[in-house]
């Protein structure tokens, strides 16, 4: 049985909570195909079974008691039984996040009080210029910005927002209006859940040592200042901020993560900190 609260759109795009076990593939026009492994089974499924003719199938995966993942073009191979997780799937990327990852997000997103963290997983499988990105996505990337060298980065972050959890692009960089002039500025906006966001773009990696405290601390030190005097002078109305964090492995979201609780409550404010793991090498790199 698939649970869903806010149900599945015929994009095939995560909305809600959701909770499962099997697969469901979907495509304009085509029915849903629903495999259900049993759970010590290994799977793989070809993500095109059944939609012929279709070169933009998107497949969502629910699966309870699968962890591992293995991808590549045609397959996606579950392996190890664990805690339940949400996974993404399509020809451009995958991504991977637990149930209570998936409930928190929506939770934080729609409490305009709180701060919190969520964790997510991306495994790339095409270069950005050979993704079939959003409409959205697309305008990001061709209108100009602020300037900087995080083009993927940012056009990436509202793909996975908009696929993963139905985000639409509100404002881009250069559309919102600020007073005074000259501050920190938000890298988009967007509507998540009936929510209006500001989301802020950063990368966290190695450069020439091991990522310490010390400078997740001043990474987020600086990017969290930049967020509250941003939405101070915006004259856009959002409801509050997302910091999303492109990680460069998980030793590293989980230093950014505890550094962030132990921040003062002043600085993490109502921000919501989105830690995604990716090992698409091009977003770390001055792009």
């Amino acid at each position: 049985m698939f649970v869903d609260d806010d149900g599945l759109n015929p994009r095939g795009q995560l909305r809600g909570t959701t909770i499962s076990l099997g697969l469901i593939v979907t495509a304009p026009g085509q029915g849903d195909l629903t495999h259900r492994p049993k759970p010590s089974q290994k799977l793989s499924t070809p993500l095109s079974a059944g939609l012929t003719g279709e070169k933009r199938a998107r497949a969502v995966f629910f699966t309870k008691g699968y962890a591992g993942l293995n991808y590549n073009s045609t397959h996606l191979t579950f392996q190890e039984p664990t805690s339940p997780v949400a996974l993404y799937a399509c020809e451009d990327f995958t991504v991977r996040f637990s149930v209570r990852q998936n409930f928190l997000l929506k939770q934080l997103v729609t409490d305009t009080d709180n701060n919190g963290v969520v964790s997510t997983e991306l495994v790339n499988c095409r270069n950005l210029e050979s993704m079939t990105l959003s409409d959205a996505a697309c305008r990001m990337r061709d209108l100009p910005n602020a300037g900087g060298n995080s083009v993927i980065s940012e056009v990436l972050s509202f793909e996975v927002l908009q696929k993963c959890f139905g985000a639409q692009l509100l404002k881009t960089e250069m559309e919102v209006s600020y007073w005074p002039e000259g501050g920190s500025i938000t890298d988009y906006v967007c509507q998540m859940f009936n929510t209006t966001l500001g989301v802020s773009v950063t990368r966290a990696m190695n450069f020439r040592s091991n990522f310490t405290e010390e400078e997740a601390q001043r990474l987020l030190s600086k990017k969290l200042n930049g967020i509250i005097q941003s939405s101070r002078n915006s004259l856009d109305q959002w409801s509050k901020q997302i910091l999303h964090v492109w990680a460069a492995s998980r030793h590293i979201a989980d230093i950014t993560a505890s550094t962030f609780h132990a921040l003062p409550s002043f600085l993490r404010s109502n921000t919501l900190l989105l830690i995604t793991v990716a090992n698409y090498r091009d977003i770390f790199e001055n792009r």
